[in-house]
């Protein structure tokens, strides 16, 4: 039969490969040497300055704190004088439009701030007063119609008419505001100029308005004096800032002229440059490049950093020598230092776990005293079973004449391939 002449042919094969990341592994694995030395270096150079800051560090710190102090004294001197002068020179160009004197102005804004009403309300509405009180001069105007039919009216005109300035004007509107019915309030504010939020003033009393006025004189209020500092300061500013747009006036139309046949130059230059975009990518390529090698470097000087710090943390807690031997911190001589990199390539690699790493170890430093020579022992240990690990056990049965199946086995997996006929195990005896 040909169950009887059929027989099982197992072929043993065992597949090496060169793993292609190695040198880029060997690179970095030098790459990481040299930022020990660079973390050292950098220890060392810490250490100096700390050394220097001890000596030189109290009087920099003082000069230091005494100009920072002074710059901010100085930013925060001008930057009130400034908001002082902008108010002051706003209130003065105000209180000459409304025929007003400005430290009244100032103490009736008070006012208006303390009853929830902001200035530009109340800056509006004073202005809105003073145009009505002029078109009922006229006899014209909504106000004036209004005012004509209502009782009362024709004497309101005339108590506004009769009043020194807009500040008297609006205390007098504020007294017929008092007097008539809340409904029709907001109609007799329209027709007078005040905005609808002036009404709030009217649900307190003069006395109550004058106390508040009062008390704001007692804190102080602008003079005329005062009010003109503030408006000179802005004059000077706005001066300042039309010297400057002069100056760019004079200069900037003749750099403009010089540079304009320069930047035509460059725009054709570009244009009929077909070869810049090429050499712009492969500057940015190694622009990148290189920065990304830096960022490596620097990851591994700071991660070497926190060894260092780790290690001298450990002498100083007692740990001593071979404690950190032990920790696995301190590297003896290149030998161990190439064996404990290669050890560490193994474990990146995913060849040997920890666990198997840490056996190594062990055996090792049951074997050998050197520190040294263990450390070797281990990484050749390791380096067996890595290679036993990639190792690839290939088995192939088949019968004459019969379909081959061939079976991978690699680690405790199994795949079946079926490859088809093998016409060279057909006459194997």
């Amino acid at each position: 039969m040909a169950s009887d002449s059929a027989r099982n042919v197992a072929v043993g094969v065992t597949v090496e490969g060169r793993d292609s990341s190695a040198p880029a592994l060997r690179a970095l694995q030098r790459l990481r040497q040299a930022a020990i030395g660079t973390s050292i270096s950098m220890r060392g150079l810490r250490d100096a300055a700390r050394s220097v800051a001890s000596v030189t560090g109290a009087v920099t710190g003082v000069a230091v704190g005494a100009a920072a102090a002074v710059g901010l004294l100085a930013r925060t001197a001008y930057r009130s004088i400034d908001a002082w002068a902008t108010g002051a020179d706003h209130l003065a160009k105000l209180s000459r439009q409304l025929r007003v004197n400005v430290g009244d102005l100032q103490a009736w804004a008070y006012v208006a701030e303390r009853e929830g009403v902001e200035a530009s309300v109340l800056e509006g509405s004073l202005q809105g007063l003073s145009r009505a009180i002029g078109m009922l001069a006229l006899r014209k105007g909504r106000g004036y119609a209004l005012l004509q039919s209502v009782v009362g009216g024709p004497d309101l005109i005339r108590r506004l008419q009769q009043a020194p300035d807009t500040l008297a004007a609006l205390r007098v509107s504020l007294d017929a505001l008092r007097r008539v019915a809340p409904k029709y309030r907001a109609a007799l504010a329209a027709a007078l100029g005040l905005d609808p939020q002036m009404l709030r003033l009217v649900e307190q009393s003069q006395a109550s308005l004058d106390a508040l006025i009062e008390q704001r004189r007692r804190y102080g209020v602008l003079t005329a004096q005062s009010a003109a500092a503030g408006e000179a300061w802005r004059d000077s500013l706005t001066a300042l800032d039309a010297a400057l747009e002069g100056l760019k006036t004079k200069a900037f139309p003749g750099l403009i002229r010089a540079a304009l046949p320069w930047i035509d130059r460059l725009t054709e230059w570009i244009a009929g440059n077909d070869r810049l975009g090429p050499q712009i990518e492969a500057v940015g390529k190694v622009i990148l490049d290189t920065v990304a090698g830096a960022a490596m470097a620097l990851r591994d000087v700071v991660g070497h950093l926190a060894d260092i710090d780790r290690i001298i943390r450990t002498l100083r807690t007692g740990g001593g020598k071979a404690e950190v031997r032990r920790r696995g911190l301190l590297v003896e001589s290149p030998a161990q230092a190439e064996a404990q990199a290669e050890i560490e390539r193994l474990r990146a690699l995913g060849l040997v776990s920890d666990q198997e790493v840490a056996a190594a170890m062990a055996l090792g430093r049951r074997d050998w005293s050197s520190q040294e020579r263990a450390t070797i022992a281990a990484m050749e240990r390791l380096q067996r079973t890595a290679s036993l690990r990639g190792a690839v056990t290939i088995q192939v049965a088949a019968a004459p004449g019969t379909t081959a199946e061939v079976s991978r086995v690699d680690g405790d997996a199994l795949e079946v391939v079926p490859l088809g006929g093998i016409p060279a195990l057909g006459g194997a005896r």
